[in-house]
């Protein structure tokens, strides 16, 4: 959502609730509508509602709180790398030209040999 700020601040301003905060999507669903908007297309928050399959979920996604704690963690979403996927995960991260696309990226590392939820 865009948002504007002059800094320094020159008044006090209140701050109200927040309805939507950090929402997560998922990229499966993102990925697809946005190949059938075309390159020059900006998503818009509007879009994130169109793309949300999940019925528990928020209109515009899942709050980052209940996604982190919730669904990452308790190994509902995700994907579990191993070490199959060390080539490609090595290219993606350190033979980059250039910045990754990501507004946040967050790696969560336990031992292999971790029992996961079924």
């Amino acid at each position: 959502m865009p948002l504007k700020v002059i800094v320094p601040l020159t008044q006090h301003n209140a701050v109200t609730k927040i309805n939507v905060g950090a929402r997560v999507v998922p990229t499966a669903g993102l990925y697809e509508f946005l190949a059938a908007k075309g390159k020059t297309y900006s998503l818009s928050l509007a879009d994130t509602k169109r793309v949300m399959s999940d019925p528990d979920a928020r209109p515009y996604g899942w709050c980052l709180e209940h996604f982190m704690a919730d669904l990452l963690l308790g190994c509902r979403q995700g994907h579990r790398y191993t070490r199959d996927d060390d080539i490609p995960i090595e290219a993606l991260f350190y033979r980059r030209s250039g910045p990754i696309a990501a507004a946040i990226a967050i790696t969560v590392e336990m031992p292999e040999d971790a029992a996961l939820p079924e």
